[in-house]
């Protein structure tokens, strides 16, 4: 090999772990117009998401905000949790876009099949303190939840898809849109997507 080969892919090495460790640093640097700051967040591996929370042992509750960039007005978000396995069916989801009249709708939907529309419904565990919020091509959805048994480690999806009206139409089945899913354990300062 040539002294420029090696220079040019020790380069390329260096700039990736450049790369790579900005990004995984990423979350760190999100701030929330609301005012909330959160001790723990993951930049999601796909779909340009970041989760961020505050976990509470003595009430079983963690505190959340999902953000989803890239995310245009015709286009809905959702985050979930999934009680029953690693997959959509059983997702207990917060879903949220911007309707008709500009205003951010945050909502909760239970999935029990891949025909689902996200209509409304109520989840397996507790929800308070649910809002949403849009800024330039991002949502953010704000909300408490209360830990099925008080379960620290829990299986995750999170999803975007296009409106069809103000109707949540059916996300994507192919690439990164196949791959939002992975397990989450609130102890953790850092997640483990």
């Amino acid at each position: 090999m040539g002294k420029s080969t090696i220079i040019l892919l020790f380069s390329g090495i260096l700039a990736s772990l450049f790369i790579s460790s900005t990004y995984a640093q990423s979350c760190k640097n999100n701030s929330f117009s609301n005012g909330n700051t959160y001790t723990s967040c993951i930049d999601l591996p796909v779909l340009n998401a970041t989760l961020h929370w505050n976990y509470s042992a003595s009430t079983g509750t963690v505190d959340i905000a999902y953000r989803h960039t890239g995310i245009t007005t015709s286009r809905w978000i959702a985050w979930a949790i999934n009680p029953t396995g690693l997959g959509m069916i059983g997702s207990q989801s917060l879903v949220a876009y911007q309707n008709s009249s500009g205003l951010v709708r945050a909502y909760t939907s239970s999935i029990d099949s891949f025909a689902t529309s996200l209509a409304e419904s109520s989840l397996s565990f507790g929800v308070s303190k649910l809002s949403a919020e849009q800024t330039t091509r991002e949502i953010t959805i704000y909300a408490t939840l209360e830990l099925p048994g008080n379960v620290t480690t829990v299986n995750q999806v999170w999803q975007d898809g296009p409106l069809s009206g103000s109707t949540p139409a059916m996300h994507s089945f192919v690439g990164d849109h196949m791959k939002s899913m992975s397990t989450i354990n609130f102890l953790s300062t850092t997640g483990n997507a």
